[in-house]
Formats: C-alpha cells, structure tokens, sequence
C-alpha cells in the first residue's frame, strides 16, 4: 500500500512539474507575440507619421 502511494505521489508531482513548465512557456511565446505585435504597430506608426523628418539617401 505505502508503495502505490509513494508512486501515486511522484506521479502527481511529476505531472503538476509538467504542466507548470508547459505553461510557463505558453505564456513566454504569448507575451513575446505581443511584444513583436507591439513593436510592428509603432513602426507603422513612426513610418506614417507625416511629420517624420527622415529623409532616406536614394
């Protein structure tokens, strides 16, 4: 008995160690689209910006 519940233990331990890695990462991948999403909005911005004194060499 104490062996099934030694293993049951581990068991749960390693799923939950699992699951929590997988998240971590889920939510590192979330938050760098939204800085790469961020990042492309105000380029368009600083781009369309009628007032932007850039003049590019041709």
């Amino acid at each position: 008995m104490v062996k099934i519940i030694v293993l049951f233990s581990l068991s749960s331990l390693f799923l939950v160690g699992y699951w929590t890695y997988i998240d971590t990462n889920k939510r590192k991948q979330q938050d760098m689209l939204k800085l790469i999403q961020e990042a492309n909005k105000n380029i368009l911005s600083v781009e369309n910006n009628p007032h932007n004194n850039m003049n590019y060499v041709k």
